[in-house]
């Protein structure tokens, strides 16, 4: 902040000419009081803009961006891959239930092992519903990405250093 105040017109304005140093920037950002007085202020300036209509309503920050904790926020799903892997799906918990009946533990489940077989079950659950969405956000496409579904990808060549470049198309 203190270079910007030195370089930027702008900044330079809005401070009025004055120009804080370093400790006194700090001493205003870690001060107790001010910790709430900013937090509140970020509050009701979003709540501001959500009126205004200006941000959408789930923007986390002021600019619409949106950052998950995820690692793989940036990558890109292919419509091959979630056909291929809801027939997996699908196998994998045919073999189940069979070896289940098979064994005529169906009985024995309920009362020996909710807890295990109840988690496999909600875990098949939880990735169907993920391809079926997956399949409704593809549409008529073959790609999209997570964190932006309108854009899709196209493999490229390999680049010099022999790897694939791949680039997204809006």
């Amino acid at each position: 902040m203190e270079a910007l105040l030195k370089d930027s017109l702008r900044m330079m304005r809005l401070a009025q000419e004055y120009e804080p140093s370093y400790r006194t920037i700090n001493c205003f950002l870690v001060h107790e009081d001010m910790k709430d007085l900013l937090r509140q202020c970020f509050v009701q300036f979003r709540c501001q803009l959500v009126e205004a209509k200006q941000i959408d309503n789930e923007a986390i920050f002021i600019d619409g961006t949106k950052i998950e904790a995820n690692a793989n926020k940036f990558t890109f799903v292919w419509k091959k891959s979630i056909i291929r892997y809801q027939t997996n799906l699908i196998e994998k918990s045919q073999a189940v239930y069979d070896e289940l009946l098979a064994r005529a533990i169906i009985p024995a489940i309920q009362r020996k092992y909710p807890k295990v077989m109840w988690k496999t079950w909600i875990d098949l659950a939880l990735h169907k519903q993920k391809y079926a969405k997956a399949m409704t956000i593809f549409g008529t496409r073959n790609s999209y990405t997570k964190t932006d579904h309108d854009a899709t990808f196209m493999r490229m060549k390999k680049d010099y250093m022999r790897k694939w470049t791949i680039k997204s198309r809006v």
